[in-house]
């Protein structure tokens, strides 16, 4: 936003004062006077120098000058300093909005954010958009006590209500838009962003006898690392999955099973379940082949292994198996 002051310069001295302009920091910065023009304030009067800068990022310390020369012998240059700091005309906080980790399919998830300004005095918000109708959202002024512990002028608190009873298994990945009022800013974008794991919790599994040492897991993405290993000996890797919220009398079943590498193999046997429990155990196991071209299966060269259920909230699970062959 452009802004502009006014510097007064007073002359106090016996003769009149003269002065032109030397230049600015930077091209963000322009004075009112000409270039090369001399400017002359008769003894006792004043003039007036106006400056003004239009920042183009945000910056914590903001600091531009103007230069002018004059005929005073004792400030043959004055520097003309504007100093403070450049912010978002609206910033949220948490920033972006709200990421949500092993979400609970049985419970509503509710979340608050702040929408508010350091700068403008007020503000008016009229309405809110959600992606999904499972995403509910309303929003209140936060009080002036709030505002002054903040360091903000004006402010919104957002309240975002997320239903995931209703939503596939997978990744939360919705959005909330507020509309206001400040120019250049008429739509404020909140993520909503997660995942949960119901019905199905993926937990790291670690065969008695066996050395898994270097194997790592990152059960909220079914992820496994199964460290490296020789390519012609194959490798091993492990997940237990727990299935909640089968249809009464159903039993989880895999239908079908896929890998996008050929000589990487799942196969998903039943565990038993602990007494009382409702829920049905299962054990992942992956294969690497004996043979394996030797690599580094990584990020984007992962296997993606897809496991096609008869579970209605889970009808694709998906597991990421990264490791290296040499």
């Amino acid at each position: 936003t452009e802004k502009s002051h006014k510097f007064v310069l007073k002359n106090e001295g016996k003769v009149p004062l003269k002065y032109k302009l030397k230049g600015t920091s930077c091209s963000c910065t322009v004075s009112d006077m000409e270039a090369n023009k001399i400017y002359e304030v008769p003894v006792g009067e004043q003039g007036e120098v106006e400056l003004t800068w239009n920042p183009k990022a945000v910056e914590p310390e903001f600091s531009k000058t103007a230069d002018i020369y004059t005929n005073d012998c004792e400030n043959k240059v004055i520097t003309l300093l504007v100093k403070g700091t450049v912010q978002e005309l609206l910033s949220i906080n948490p920033v972006g909005g709200w990421t949500m980790h092993n979400v609970e399919r049985s419970k509503p998830e509710t979340r608050t954010a702040e929408l508010y300004s350091a700068v403008l005095d007020e503000f008016k918000l009229s309405s809110v958009d959600t992606s999904n109708e499972n995403v509910k959202a309303s929003f209140e002024p936060i009080s002036p006590e709030e505002l002054k512990a903040m360091g903000a002028k004006s402010g919104y608190r957002v309240t975002m209500t997320l239903n995931p009873k209703e939503l596939k298994h997978g990744d939360i990945d919705e959005r909330i838009t507020v509309h206001t009022d400040v120019e250049g800013a008429n739509e404020v974008p909140f993520s909503v962003k997660g995942n949960f794991l119901g019905p199905i919790t993926g937990l790291p599994y670690r065969p008695e006898g066996v050395n898994t040492k270097d194997m790592k897991w990152r059960p909220e993405l079914l992820h496994t690392d199964l460290g490296q290993f020789p390519a012609d000996k194959g490798g091993e890797g492990w997940y237990k999955i727990v299935v909640a919220e089968m249809p009464e009398g159903e039993t989880f079943k895999v239908d079908q099973i896929e890998s996008s590498l050929e000589f990487v193999s799942a196969d998903v046997k039943p565990l038993p379940a602990p007494p009382k429990s409702t829920r049905q155990y299962f054990l992942v196991t992956f294969k690497v082949q004996p043979g394996t071209p030797p690599g580094t299966y990584q990020r984007k060269k992962s296997a993606k292994v897809v496991l096609r259920t008869n579970h209605p909230l889970a009808e694709e699970i998906k597991f990421y198996v990264e490791f290296i062959a040499i």
